[in-house]
């Protein structure tokens, strides 16, 4: 009787965890189309749902807290809940406390994600990108609107009229469909650089190879074409982190050869007159001014060096511990000089190392090194994995610099990683994912989610 309870209790938790895992395959594509939007939202809660049905919460739980990512992240989220204490703007604080909430995300994620899974879940957040560079190149070639809002619509089930935005870009000719043109940026190289990695690592028949390329091309052309300079950077940085992590010691002749290919296309770019012309000029101009006057922060890139120039001194006023949870902008503001105050207009720090260093001190610094250096020495058993991990982490590391990771980087690091660096099967039947299952699961559900969204 025993044996037959736990037999079943097995098969219930299995067809449960093989069900959580394709809804995150979905979830994953939704990453770059609905940040914070309804359809995540609908998935997250399917999944909340489904892992209480599932019960066995203290096994699922001890596994998920005793990995070091795991550790490391929940660390990040619970140094804002307890930095709390003293603060002041209580508002902002319940704003950071509500995005760094997604930290606690891969305590969850880990309970139920199988390794089987993780490739299926990067090609998912790939395919998100995909259509979002489809919307992107149907922007730029006036194909469709750079806008898509239906107007004064009236539910039946609601006392007002309301808009329902489908997609709107930056402006006509900064066409970054769904993301803020440097999370775009940033998304389109990171996605670039890992179907390079799969395509030189991975066996592909031949009709997929050319698909791989035809999307590495174009992804890496719709970064010239929307306004996003963190991602030109970050770009090359992945392309040097690729030829290292595959070349290793024979990395200098791919090297030289890549360099010379990157600087024959940035010269034809830049010789467009388009808008990579104009960022670039743009760059090189408040570099210019900055030269002949290092105050003069009145400019895109300005703003961000003038709020990392006062946040300076606040940082002096109180090293070890920082200034609370949601009170670092204001004290930020209140050293800012009249002849600079519309710096005072600025959101955040623009620098997720300055934003944590304010708030929380060097102690609250070194809580975020760990998150890198534990997803560093993490290693899975699978060499692919391990690569795109790396990849992942040098965009980590670099887009911390020019952003903070509220909204869209801290969700999209922690589902990431949590699909890559899982290293286990939670699912103990044989399972093969195919064609039937994308037509048969993957799609109705992201059409009932994306339904979902756009009727709330």
């Amino acid at each position: 009787m025993m044996k037959t309870l736990l037999t079943f209790q097995r098969k219930h938790e299995d067809n449960i965890n093989i069900t959580l895992n394709h809804i995150f395959v979905v979830y994953t594509f939704f990453l770059p189309i609905s940040v914070g939007g309804y359809a995540q939202s609908f998935l997250f809660t399917l999944m909340l749902i489904l892992v209480s049905i599932r019960g066995n919460y203290i096994h699922y739980f001890k596994y998920s807290i005793q990995h070091p990512v795991v550790i490391a992240f929940f660390l990040y989220a619970v140094m804002h809940l307890l930095w709390l204490i003293g603060t002041d703007n209580i508002d902002w604080a319940e704003h950071m406390i509500d995005q760094s909430n997604k930290a606690f995300y891969p305590i969850l994620f880990m309970s139920f994600l199988d390794k089987k899974f993780s490739l299926p879940i990067i090609t998912s957040f790939l395919a998100g990108m995909m259509l979002s560079e489809l919307i992107s190149y149907s922007i730029h070639f006036k194909i469709i609107p750079w806008q898509f809002i239906l107007q004064d619509i009236l539910y039946p089930w609601k006392s007002h009229s309301m808009n329902i935005t489908f997609y709107s870009a930056h402006s006509i000719n900064d066409p970054s469909p769904f993301l803020h043109h440097s999370f775009y940026s940033a998304a389109l190289a990171l996605s670039a650089s890992i179907l390079i990695y799969r395509l030189l690592k991975e066996t592909f028949p031949l009709y997929m190879k050319v698909i791989t390329i035809v999307f590495i091309s174009s992804m890496s052309f719709n970064m010239l074409i929307v306004g996003g300079r963190t991602g030109y950077f970050l770009y090359l940085l992945l392309l040097l982190t690729l030829l290292i992590i595959i070349y290793k010691k024979q990395v200098l002749k791919p090297l030289l050869i890549s360099f010379t290919i990157v600087l024959f296309v940035f010269t034809l770019t830049y010789k467009s007159n388009g808008l990579f012309t104009q960022r670039i000029d743009q760059t090189v101009s408040t570099l210019k001014s900055l030269n002949e006057n290092s105050h003069n922060f009145n400019s895109s890139f300005g703003y961000r060096l003038g709020i990392w120039y006062y946040g300076s001194d606040v940082i002096l006023d109180s090293p070890l511990f920082g200034t609370g949870t949601g009170d670092h902008m204001d004290a930020v503001k209140t050293k800012i000089k009249d002849e600079h105050k519309f710096l005072k207009i600025m959101p955040d720090m623009h620098n997720q190392y300055l934003e944590i260093i304010l708030q929380f001190g060097f102690i609250g610094f070194l809580i975020l090194l760990n998150i890198y250096y534990q997803v560093f020495r993490y290693k899975t058993d699978s060499q692919e994995l391990n690569g795109i991990k790396t990849l992942i982490l040098v965009t980590m590391l670099i887009t911390g610099i020019t952003a903070t990771y509220w909204h869209f980087y801290l969700p999209l690091f922690s589902i990431l990683l949590s699909a890559i660096l899982v290293n286990r099967e939670t699912i103990q039947s044989n399972l093969k994912l195919s064609t039937f299952t994308v037509a048969s699961v993957y799609l109705p559900l992201v059409i009932i989610s994306y339904l979902i969204e756009k009727l709330q």
